[in-house]
């Protein structure tokens, strides 16, 4: 019961803060997420809400009527937001296959726990020695970099899109 009264204390903290300053202490902690979390709904709701679209880059060269030509313009720009909206959510954190195993096998070579003078408790880890565990652990690895390059590939390709675009998201 204390932990949920305390909890609610923060949450009145951030949401007074959001209000005043547009962003809460609880935001800087990982702006990352923050923008991760944020960016995609606020580009969504954009797309769905807004009242025009700027004109593309092509489609005003082509032979075409008005109508043709602002639906094109318009179609143009969903594909553009749906493009950064996707970009954005592929950044996000993505699952590794063998993460759960991973997990279970480091258990095996956990040495602690060990108490420090701040109250906290850590472990410290053997050497891996088993072949399979081994194998594993290499797996394990290679997806957390092959994850990490996909994820910042994402990153540098919304972001030239974003600074390309930058000027065109208002309504």
């Amino acid at each position: 019961m204390w932990d949920l009264l305390k909890q609610i204390r923060k949450d009145i903290k951030w949401a007074h803060q959001r209000i005043w300053k547009g962003y809460c202490d609880y935001d800087l902690y990982s702006i990352y997420d923050w923008f991760l979390e944020i960016m995609p709904c606020m580009l969504e709701k954009y797309k769905t809400t807004r009242h025009g679209s700027p004109v593309g880059k092509n489609t005003q060269l082509l032979p075409m009527t008005d109508e043709e030509r602002d639906q094109a313009i318009h179609d143009e720009w969903d594909h553009t937001l749906d493009r950064m909206i996707f970009l954005l959510r592929e950044m996000d954190e993505h699952d590794n296959p063998y993460t759960d195993d991973y997990m279970k096998m480091m258990i095996k070579y956990r040495e602690g726990p060990i108490e420090h003078a701040d109250g906290s408790v850590s472990y410290r880890h053997k050497d891996i020695t088993d072949p399979k565990d081994k194998e594993l652990s290499k797996k394990y690895h290679d997806e957390i970099k092959r994850i990490d390059e996909y994820r910042n590939d994402c990153k540098k390709i919304f972001f030239e899109e974003f600074s390309e675009h930058f000027y065109d998201l208002w309504d």
